[in-house]
């Protein structure tokens, strides 16, 4: 979902990517399909393991790594250094077409959520680890399904949720 992908990545558009259909052979050598879960049945972590996935290498990497420094400047001219890269289409064509979006309105999309909403995701940015994170992105979702947020939120969280890149969890 756009708000919880800018939540975790601060700038990076993720749902891109092919769907990836799984099978398993049988002993008898007979195919035999893998239920493929309904968005239903996917857990919010599972949409995250997959949208994750599902982003360029390169990507992935840099992500990676800008993580794995610590708070300071080599970790701010790493970051600049992936929005430029995402900017020039180092990351392929829907990440810099993100990109050139979150360029123009930065800023923007943040200041037009509702305080309680603002409040719930700078909770998840201060949040201690990967798993709080994804509990409290969870708990946002169901707020924004429920109304919580406003008719205007919970519009955009449904139709993301019925996208054809949000019924898919396998990876």
């Amino acid at each position: 979902m756009t708000i919880r992908t800018w939540a975790l990545s601060s700038g990076a558009a993720v749902l891109t990517a092919a769907m990836l259909v799984t099978g398993s052979i049988a002993a008898s050598a007979e195919p035999t399909p893998t239920p493929t879960p309904s968005s239903s049945e996917c857990s919010f972590g599972q949409h995250l393991a997959y949208i994750w996935a599902h982003l360029p290498a390169n990507f992935r990497a840099d992500i990676k790594h800008l993580k794995s420094l610590d708070p300071g400047q080599e970790r701010r001219d790493a970051a600049k250094q992936i929005r430029q890269n995402a900017l020039d289409g180092a990351y392929g064509a829907e990440i810099q077409k993100r990109a050139e979006w979150r360029k123009q309105h930065h800023g923007h999309l943040f200041t037009k959520l509702p305080d309680n909403l603002k409040a719930d995701l700078k909770e998840v940015r201060a949040a201690a680890n990967r798993s709080e994170r994804v509990d409290l992105l969870e708990q946002i979702s169901k707020n924004a399904l429920d109304g919580d947020y406003g008719k205007r939120i919970q519009a955009k969280v449904e139709r993301i949720e019925h996208s054809d890149r949000w019924q898919n969890c396998t990876v």
